[in-house]
């Protein structure tokens, strides 16, 4: 087993993880009769855990890595990733919230663990880039698996019981990829002094702008993205009126798409430069939730719109980490990325409480809301940037 195979392993992990929790989770707790409310608590304790520990995470996580290797961060990510789903097949709503919380720090522990083997072992005839790239394939690929096979439960047997062997099920496949991933890196890799010391190096004034630039814009797009993507499967089951299977199935499409887009992100990144990708998808997308509010009212077009708009944005977050690997010093990179990752995820968190007060009023000015968000928050982001040099006018592939 190559290091990259790790690395597929773990996004295919991350996948079914994810798929779990923004799609079963949200429709496991509707069928247990909890409010929308109680769902945006529960959504939000993922998201809001991951960023309010996350300079600790990384702090700990370059600890253990520098003295175990990634293999024992990856086992403790992928276990407790395991127990959480364990916690929320009780439907107890405490152990909801608890489980959401300890599966969002999990499924983020994951992601900085994986960089770390990309970072370290030796690729043969792939750039990392492309390693990299490939793995979100398999991301994707995984969690449109997951959801087909919802969705065919569904069909096939009592709802109760295809929710719990879905979480069931991720929560062992969890349980078995920390382990195989503990034992090829424990035999494999090369145990190097990693990141905590990250924290004291100090941004020249340049890098600073630049954070600032991606925070500010992290939280602008992050916080309408909170209000809105996290409550799909709710919309589309209480708003539309959707069957299970049809809201599964959906997603499937969603999914699959997203593998085929990002298929592609080399190809194009390589042709129109990064950063100008960036720009464009994230006013398109924008734009394409602007346009949602207003035909909140015709189920068929708003799908449409909403698997067209989440499509186009599986280009940005590669092409965003891609950028920020090529602006920031290899020095500062780490620190950078972690401050930008935790303003995105506070945001985005903050989001999903104001989506489960606002989405009971008005859905259509929700989602204009949210596209005026990702146009202001990619305005802001050229404005910080201008006051780097050059920085507009370079392709950063």
């Amino acid at each position: 087993m190559r290091a990259e195979h790790i690395i597929e392993l773990s996004k295919v992990t991350v996948g079914v993880s994810k798929a779990t929790h923004f799609i079963i989770v949200p429709l496991w707790a509707l069928y247990l009769g909890y409010t929308i409310k109680q769902i945006g608590i529960i959504l939000s304790a993922h998201i809001l855990s991951y960023a309010l520990f996350i300079p600790a995470m990384t702090y700990f996580s370059g600890m253990f890595s520098k003295r175990f290797g990634s293999g024992v961060s990856l086992l403790f990510a992928h276990v407790l990733e395991a127990l959480a789903y364990f916690l929320i097949a009780t439907g107890d709503y405490s152990l909801l919230v608890f489980g959401s919380a300890i599966g969002g720090i999990a499924e983020h522990m994951i992601y900085p663990s994986v960089v770390k083997v990309l970072g370290r072992a030796p690729i043969l005839g792939k750039t990392k880039t492309e390693i990299f790239v490939r793995s979100y394939l398999f991301e994707y690929l995984s969690e449109g698996a997951l959801i087909a096979l919802f969705g065919t439960l569904t069909l096939i047997e009592a709802q109760r019981f295809a929710y719990l062997q879905i979480m069931f099920t991720v929560a062992v496949f969890c349980f078995l990829s920390g382990i195989i991933a503990f034992f090829y890196m424990g035999k494999h890799e090369r145990t190097v002094p990693m990141g905590s010391r990250s924290w004291s190096v100090k941004f020249s004034s340049h890098e600073k702008t630049m954070t600032m630039a991606f925070v500010f814009y992290n939280m602008s797009v992050a916080l309408g993205v909170g209000m809105t993507v996290p409550y799909m499967p709710y919309l589309l089951k209480e708003h539309f009126r959707l069957e299970l299977h049809h809201i599964a199935y959906v997603f499937t499409l969603v999914y699959v798409l997203h593998a085929v887009v990002v298929y592609e992100i080399v190809h194009h990144a390589r042709r129109r430069g990064v950063l100008s990708m960036i720009v464009f998808l994230e006013a398109i997308t924008a734009s394409l939730f602007v346009l949602m509010g207003f035909f909140s009212g015709s189920a068929y077009l708003f799908i449409t719109l909403y698997v067209l708009r989440s499509s186009l944005y599986m280009f940005i977050t590669p092409l965003s980490a891609t950028y920020k690997a090529r602006v920031f010093k290899r020095e500062v990179h780490d620190k950078a990325a972690a401050i930008i990752r935790g303003a995105w995820a506070l945001s985005n968190g903050i989001g999903r409480l104001i989506g489960a007060y606002a989405l009971l009023g008005n859905v259509s000015l929700v989602f204009i809301g949210a596209g005026i968000l990702g146009l202001l928050g990619i305005v802001g982001f050229l404005i910080f940037l201008m006051e780097v040099p050059g920085v507009l006018h370079m392709r950063h592939y």
